[in-house]
C-alpha cells in the first residue's frame, strides 16, 4: 500500500514539477520599463525590371527592391506607414497578423475595409501594436505575387527567448513566376481552365535562386547563376532564425544540413522549444526557430523543398521547375565553394508533406484559460465548382465570393448599417461581444488549403484526415496551440478553430492560396457591428473611395440576402452528433438586425438619395468658371450612369418562377386602379404640370440620332412603367427589357435637370454630357443597389444635404397629388387606357420570350439582375 501511494504522489507531484522545468526553457517573463515610439517608414510602390533568379521580368517593387525591406518595430509602438503607390493601378496594404484592434480601416483588405489606394497617391497607415510582438509580414493580397511584400519584427522587451539567441535573422520562402499575376490569372478564371493552378517557375530563398536558362526562349534575356542567399553564421553563436512563407501557391518542408532547430514561435505565439529537424511551412505561415553554430567550419546547404505533390497529382506533368530550392550557411573562416552536404533523412519524403508541423508536438509557453465549449458553432465546406459562365470557383458553403472594391463592407455597416449583402459577399455575422466561436471547415477539395483569419489569432483544437469526423469531446481544449493561419488537410479532411468575438470589425476569412482567393474562396465577419459603429475612421481613409473611384466591367448585381444566411453545404453534411448546420443567431438579435423590409427599400433609398449628392442648385445654371468645379462633383455620378447603361444590350429578369412571375397577373389591374392606389407614388416626385411635357422633352433630348432616323424610342410610354416597371428601347432594330424602380425615376429627373443647366452654363459639353445622359436615362439598378453604390461613390463628402430631396418629395406628395392624378385621369382616355392595355401585354410576351429563349447575353459589363419583391409583383 505504501508504494501504491509513493507511486501516486509521484505521479501528482513530481511530473508537474518536471513539466515545469521543461517549461522554464525560456528566460522568465518580466515586465521592461520601454517607452513606446512612433515609427514612421516610407514604401514606395513602382514597377522596375529584376532578376532574381536570372529570368528578367517586371517586378513590382516596394522601394526599388523585392522583398521590400523589413519594417522594425518595438510592441506598444505606433507605425506610421506612408504608401506612395506608382504601380500605375490601384493598390493597398495588408499588415498580416495584426488585429488592428480598433483601426479596422486599416487591415488593408479591398472590398471589405477600405477602397483601394489610386495610382500617383500617397496614403497613410496609421495603428499600434499595443499587445503584440513575433513575426509578421506585409502585402498586398495580390500584388505580393509579383513582389509588393516584405517582413514585419515586431521585437518584445520581455521576450522570454532573448538570453537563448544571439542573434536573428529573417528568411522569405516564395514561390516565383515568370509571368505577371494578371497574366496567369486571365487563363486560370477562363472557361478554358481546367481549374488547375499556375505552376511556379521556380523557388525563391530571400528573393533569389538560380535558373536553368536553357529553359528560356533565347529571345528573353536570362542569366545564368545568377546567385543564392547566403547565411553568415560564426561558430558557437546562436540564432534565431524567423521564418516567412510568402508564396502564392506553395508550401515548404525548411532545413539545414546538420543543424537542429528548436521551434520557439508560431505566429506571434510563444511555444516551449520543441527541437525537429525540418519545418513544414505553409502559405502566410510564420515560425521562429533556435539554431545553434556548433559544427565543424564549413559551408552547408539550407533547403526549402517544395511540396508539389500537395497540389498536383500524378496526372500534373511538372515542366521547367526544379522543386529543391537551396541557399547556402557558410561558416566564417570556411572556404567559397558550395557546400557537399546531404540532408536529413527524414527529408527524403518532404515533397508529400501536406499538413502543418504537428500541432499535438507544440504547446503554448503559457497556458490560457481556454474556453470549454462554444457559444456559437458554424460549418463551413470548402469546394471547388464550376460557375454558370463555366469557370472554376472556390465555394464556401456552395458559395463563391465576388470583390466589391467600389463598397467596402465597412463602409455600408458603419455609415449605412445595412444589413442585407449579396450572397457573392459570404458574410457572417458575429454579434455578442466575447462570445466564443467554433469554425468547422471540411474540405470537400483535393489539394489542402490554409486558411487565414484576420484581425484573430485562434486555437486549432483538431483536425484529422478523410474518413474522420470531429469528435468534440476529443479535441483539445487543454493546452492547444493559436494561430493565424492553419491548414485544413486535403480530400475530405478537417479542422476545428475556436476564438472569441472582442475585435469589432470586418474580418476576412480566407484561403490564403492566392489562386483560390482570386477564385472566391473567401468569407468575412461582421463582428460587432454596434461597437464598430462607434469608432471614427479617419477623414483621408473616407477620401479614399472618392479617389479610387474605378467602374469595374465584371460588377455582377445579385439578389439581396440577410447578414447571416443558412448556407448550405456542397457536399458535405455534419455527423448527427453535430450541432444542425446553420449559423445560429439569437432570436432577439435577429429580429432586431433584419428589421428592414425590402417592400419599403425603394421609398427609404428615394429618402436617401440625398446622402450621395453635394448640395446643387438645380433651378439656375452654373458661371462658366465654376462649370470645371462642378463637373468634378458630378462626374463620379455621370460615369457611373454610363456603365450602367442598356443601350445595345439585353438585359433580363431572372427567370426563377419564385422570383418572378407576372405572367400570372390579372390583365384586370388597369390604369385607374392604380393611380387611384394612395399607396402607388411613382409619379409623384414629378411636377404634374410639366410631366408629360417632360416626357416629350426627354425623348427628343435622349437619342436625338434615333429619332433623326425615324427609329422608335418607347420611352413616351413611361405611363406603363408602373405597369410592367420596364422600358422598352428600340434602337438599331434591336430590343431590350430594361429593369426599373423608382429611384431609377429620382435619378432620371435629376439628371435632366443637371443636363439642362450644365447646357445652359457651358454648351461646348453639350456632346459630352448626352452621352452621358443618354446612357444614365437607361440605367436598369435596383434602387438598394443604385444607393448603396453611388452613396460610397462620392462618399462622405457627399453626405451634407441629407433632407434636401426628402423634403421635395414629402412636398409634392403632399401638395401636388391630387392634382398630378386627376391630370393622369385625364390623360389616359378610355383609348389611351386600352392602348397601354395593349402595350402592357405585348411586354408580358417579350418577358415569357426572354425567359423562355434565354436570348440575352452577359455583357462586358456583367449581367444585372433585378428580382421584384412581393408587391412589386403584385403592381406588375
Amino acid at each position: 500500500m505504501l508504494s501504491k501511494s509513493l507511486i501516486l504522489w509521484t505521479i501528482l507531484c513530481v511530473l508537474p514539477l518536471l513539466n515545469s522545468l521543461a517549461f522554464i526553457s525560456a528566460s522568465p517573463i518580466k515586465k521592461s520599463a520601454y517607452v513606446p515610439e512612433t515609427k514612421t517608414f516610407y514604401l514606395h510602390l513602382y514597377k522596375a525590371k529584376l532578376s532574381p533568379d536570372g529570368f528578367e521580368r517586371v517586378v513590382w517593387t516596394v522601394n526599388g527592391t523585392y522583398p521590400g525591406p523589413t519594417l522594425v518595430v518595438t510592441k506598444g509602438d505606433r507605425l506610421v506607414v506612408h504608401v506612395i503607390n506608382n504601380l500605375g493601378e490601384p493598390t493597398s496594404i495588408h499588415y498580416h497578423g495584426f488585429f488592428q484592434r480598433g483601426t479596422n480601416w486599416y487591415d488593408g483588405v479591398p472590398g471589405q475595409t477600405q477602397c483601394p489606394i489610386p495610382d500617383n497617391t500617397t496614403f497613410i497607415y496609421n495603428f499600434t501594436v499595443p499587445d503584440q510582438s513575433g513575426t509578421y509580414w506585409y502585402h498586398h493580397l495580390a500584388q505580393y505575387v509579383d513582389g509588393v511584400l516584405g517582413a514585419i519584427i515586431v521585437k518584445d522587451p520581455d521576450d522570454p527567448y532573448q538570453n537563448d539567441y544571439d542573434e536573428e535573422m529573417i528568411i522569405l520562402l516564395s514561390d516565383w513566376y515568370h509571368n505577371e499575376t494578371s497574366t496567369l490569372l486571365s487563363y486560370y478564371l477562363s472557361p478554358a481552365s481546367d481549374g488547375t493552378e499556375p505552376q511556379p517557375d521556380n523557388g525563391l530563398i530571400n528573393g533569389r535562386n538560380n535558373y536553368n536558362c536553357t529553359w528560356v526562349p533565347v529571345s528573353h534575356k536570362c542569366i545564368d547563376n545568377a546567385g543564392l542567399s547566403k547565411f553568415n553564421f560564426v561558430h558557437g553563436k546562436r540564432y534565431r532564425l524567423r521564418v516567412i512563407n510568402t508564396s502564392a501557391f506553395s508550401s515548404f518542408t525548411f532545413s539545414i544540413d546538420e543543424h537542429e532547430m528548436d521551434v520557439i514561435e508560431v505566429e506571434g505565439m510563444m511555444t516551449k522549444r520543441h527541437k525537429i529537424h525540418r519545418l513544414i511551412i505553409n502559405v502566410a505561415q510564420r515560425y521562429s526557430v533556435i539554431v545553434t553554430a556548433d559544427k565543424p567550419v564549413s559551408n552547408f546547404w539550407m533547403r526549402a523543398d517544395l511540396q508539389i505533390k500537395c497540389y498536383y497529382d500524378s496526372s500534373i506533368e511538372i515542366v521547367h521547375l526544379n522543386p529543391y530550392v537551396k541557399a547556402i550557411v557558410h561558416y566564417g573562416g570556411a572556404n567559397h565553394l558550395n557546400p557537399t552536404t546531404k540532408g536529413w533523412a527524414d527529408n527524403l519524403n518532404s515533397l508529400n508533406n501536406c499538413i502543418d508541423l504537428n500541432t499535438s508536438d507544440l504547446k503554448p509557453l503559457v497556458l490560457e484559460n481556454i474556453p470549454r465549449k462554444a457559444d456559437q458553432t458554424i460549418y463551413l465546406n470548402v469546394s471547388f465548382d464550376e460557375d454558370a459562365s463555366h469557370i472554376n470557383r472556390g465555394m464556401i458553403n456552395g458559395t463563391s465570393y465576388v470583390i466589391d472594391e467600389r463598397n467596402p463592407t465597412i463602409n455600408r455597416v458603419m455609415f449605412k448599417n445595412q444589413t442585407l449583402f449579396k450572397p457573392s459577399q459570404n458574410v457572417f455575422g458575429l454579434f455578442n461581444v466575447s462570445k466564443v466561436i467554433d469554425l468547422v471547415v471540411y474540405n470537400s477539395d483535393d489539394g489542402e488549403h490554409p486558411f487565414h483569419l484576420h484581425g484573430h489569432v485562434f486555437w486549432v483544437l483538431g483536425s484529422g484526415p478523410v474518413g474522420t469526423e470531429p469528435d468534440f469531446s476529443k479535441l483539445n481544449i487543454y493546452d492547444p496551440i493559436k494561430r493565424d493561419t492553419a491548414t485544413i488537410p486535403p480530400e475530405g479532411g478537417w479542422i476545428v478553430i475556436r476564438f472569441e468575438a472582442n475585435n469589432p470589425g470586418i474580418w476576412a476569412f480566407h484561403c490564403h492560396i492566392e489562386w483560390h482567393v482570386e477564385a472566391g474562396l473567401v468569407a468575412q465577419f461582421i463582428e460587432l457591428p454596434n461597437e464598430l459603429r462607434k469608432l471614427k475612421p479617419p477623414a483621408d481613409w473616407e477620401e479614399l473611395c472618392i479617389k479610387s473611384y474605378n467602374p469595374y466591367n465584371d460588377l455582377i448585381m445579385q439578389p439581396e440576402q440577410r447578414i447571416f444566411p443558412e448556407k448550405e453545404m456542397s457536399s458535405r453534411t455534419p455527423s448527427p452528433n453535430l450541432i444542425d448546420f446553420g449559423n445560429v443567431v439569437e432570436e432577439s438579435v435577429s429580429e432586431k438586425f433584419f428589421t428592414n423590409s425590402q417592400d419599403s427599400s425603394d421609398e427609404n433609398s428615394a429618402r436617401d438619395l440625398d446622402e450621395s449628392s453635394q448640395e446643387l442648385d438645380f433651378e439656375k445654371p452654373i458661371a462658366k468658371e465654376d462649370l470645371s468645379q462642378y463637373m468634378e462633383r458630378v462626374r463620379p455620378l455621370l460615369k457611373y450612369l454610363e456603365d450602367l447603361s442598356c443601350l445595345d444590350q439585353h438585359y433580363f429578369y431572372e427567370s426563377s418562377s419564385s422570383n418572378f412571375n407576372s405572367t400570372e397577373e390579372s390583365d384586370e389591374q388597369s390604369v385607374e386602379n392604380i393611380i387611384g392606389d394612395d399607396s402607388f407614388d411613382l409619379f409623384n416626385i414629378f411636377d404634374s404640370e410639366h410631366f408629360m411635357d417632360e416626357v416629350e422633352n426627354i425623348e427628343e433630348e435622349t437619342c436625338p440620332s434615333a429619332i433623326d432616323s425615324e427609329e422608335s424610342i418607347g420611352i413616351d410610354a413611361i405611363a406603363i412603367d408602373h405597369i410592367s416597371d420596364t422600358l422598352e428601347v428600340e434602337a438599331e432594330g434591336s430590343h431590350s427589357i430594361c429593369p426599373r424602380s423608382r429611384m431609377d425615376l429620382v435619378l432620371h429627373k435629376y439628371k435632366t435637370n443637371m443636363t439642362t443647366m450644365i447646357d445652359t452654363s457651358y454648351i461646348e459639353l453639350d456632346t459630352q454630357l448626352e452621352e452621358s445622359y443618354e446612357m444614365g436615362h437607361f440605367m436598369n439598378e435596383s434602387a438598394q443597389n443604385v444607393d448603396t453604390i453611388l452613396s460610397l461613390s462620392v462618399a462622405s463628402k457627399l453626405q451634407e444635404n441629407k433632407s434636401m430631396l426628402e423634403a421635395k418629395i414629402n412636398d409634392l406628395r403632399s401638395e401636388r397629388t391630387h392634382d398630378k392624378k386627376q391630370q393622369i385621369k385625364i390623360l389616359a382616355s378610355d383609348e389611351e387606357i386600352k392602348r397601354i392595355k395593349k402595350e402592357s401585354e405585348h411586354f408580358k410576351q417579350k418577358i415569357r420570350k426572354i425567359e423562355a429563349d434565354k436570348i440575352c447575353e452577359p455583357t462586358d459589363a456583367g449581367m444585372i439582375y433585378f428580382v421584384p419583391t412581393k408587391s412589386q409583383r403584385q403592381e406588375y
